[in-house]
């Protein structure tokens, strides 16, 4: 018997399979491609590392005082500074040297008072981390 002009089975099935592989890896690629544009708070590990080293300066820290764009406090006799100088983040003891904390940052506003501070920072993209730091109160005794 000829076999007529026409698809068989066995055809079919090539071409059906050769689509679902195709479609699945197109699926996966267009996954990781938009996944990897979306970021999201968790992907700046470097902002909470940063409000972890800060706040646990601020927390043991005395006389803070807020200016625009950064703060500086006592610590250990040591004035402690952070300022946001362009998009970056910088941390001065005592006026010398400059260490670059964090970079990407549009914003960066703190706040003190007696027993609480807080830190606000908007990044290049746009989003806002808070942090709030519970200030611990040295006890003093008057003798």
């Amino acid at each position: 018997m000829q076999n007529a002009n026409g698809y068989t089975l066995l055809s079919m099935m090539l071409a059906l399979s050769a689509f679902v592989i195709i479609s699945t890896v197109l699926c996966k690629m267009a996954v990781a491609i938009f996944s990897s544009s979306q970021s999201t708070p968790a992907d700046r590990k470097d902002i909470w590392l940063f409000f972890a080293q800060t706040g646990s300066e601020i927390a043991s820290s005395t006389n803070c005082e807020v200016f625009e764009g950064g703060m500086s406090f006592l610590l250990n006799d040591q004035i402690i500074n952070y300022k946001l100088i362009g998009s970056t983040v910088r941390r001065n003891v005592d006026g010398e040297g400059y260490e670059i904390v964090l970079q990407k940052v549009s914003s960066l506003i703190f706040q003190c008072d007696a027993s609480i501070a807080s830190i606000t920072i908007r990044d290049d993209r746009g989003r806002v981390y808070k942090w709030k730091i519970k200030k611990m109160l040295n006890a003093s005794s008057t003798d």
